[in-house]
């Protein structure tokens, strides 16, 4: 789930896990049951400055849900200190993000949640949940360029509307739970139909990096899927810049190549290290 506190976030997943409203998220994750089908929920922040290290967080998920409120004075989890232009700073975090999920293809495991409909600045308008609903899609349309309609769902978090079950259908026909069943079946499917992770295409998330004299640029990086091979060229996200990998190592000794599951160091060729910090993805050039 992300999203910024003022979204409502911290009450929208207490609903969601059908929690006590007193309950406090302290742990890493929380488990759902639901349908015969397990979620494990995190909680991420959508502070801009953290962006960039969400890469690692998003490649281990299958589903995302972006929590926004209906009250557009709120949607600032993308604001920075500049006061005069926070709809701008807003937008370009919002098509960090948006770009962000779309390079590790998760542009349609997304649900859209536009929050807080009970609140006194919206008191369940109609007209203006329609408006922002409609702003919201022709955004979303026009930074994707798919044919599909997004899922996106009105909702009460502090009332528990239509999130575990639609039980508020004149602001929305459908809940939240609705469409996350729907999009894990469908991730299931695509699992059981594929093959074993390390055949599929390669996915590097970077642990830490540190440079080391006469060598260069260092990263251990958990191998994720696919096989990483020396002098393999790679691009790093979001940033997309290019590089080559000059080395492996495992366990002190040099090898050939690094296979999923294992975490290797690679020696990178001419990147700086903070060009590699903690949270970035690598992946051959064309697959993503």
């Amino acid at each position: 789930v992300i999203g910024d506190p003022s979204t409502g976030k911290s009450i929208f997943i207490q609903s969601l896990l059908q929690l006590p409203e007193d309950a406090e998220l302290k742990r890493p994750y929380y488990t759902l049951n639901s349908d015969g089908i397990t979620y494990n929920v995190i909680e991420i922040s959508g502070v801009a400055k953290k962006v960039n290290r969400l890469a690692a967080k998003l490649l281990k998920t299958d589903i995302v849900i972006f929590l926004f409120s209906l009250i557009e004075e709120e949607n600032v989890y993308m604001q920075e200190e500049d006061e005069d232009a926070p709809r701008r700073v807003y937008k370009s975090c919002l098509e960090a993000l948006f770009e962000l999920v779309g390079c590790l293809g998760l542009q349609k495991r997304i649900i859209y949640v536009l929050n807080k409909a009970d609140h006194d600045l919206v008191e369940y308008s109609p007209e203006l949940i329609r408006r922002t609903r409609r702003e919201l899609d022709t955004q979303i349309r026009n930074f994707f360029i798919d044919n599909f309609a997004p899922p996106i769902v009105v909702t009460s978090g502090l009332k528990g509307e239509n999130i575990a079950r639609n039980n508020n259908p004149d602001i929305d026909a459908s809940c939240v739970m609705e469409h996350l069943t729907r999009i894990a079946r469908e991730v299931n499917t695509e699992r059981a139909n594929s093959i074993v992770s390390r055949y599929l295409p390669l996915r590097l998330s970077v642990m830490c990096s540190h440079k080391v004299m006469g060598v260069g640029t260092i990263v251990q990086a958990n191998v994720v899927s696919g096989t990483v091979r020396k002098n393999d060229e790679v691009m790093i996200y979001p940033s997309r810049k290019l590089t080559r990998i000059k080395s492996i190592h495992k366990y002190g000794q040099e090898v050939d190549e690094g296979k999923a599951s294992e975490v290797v160091g690679l020696a990178l060729k001419g990147i700086s290290r903070k060009e590699v910090a903690k949270g970035v993805v690598l992946a051959h050039v064309g697959s993503m």
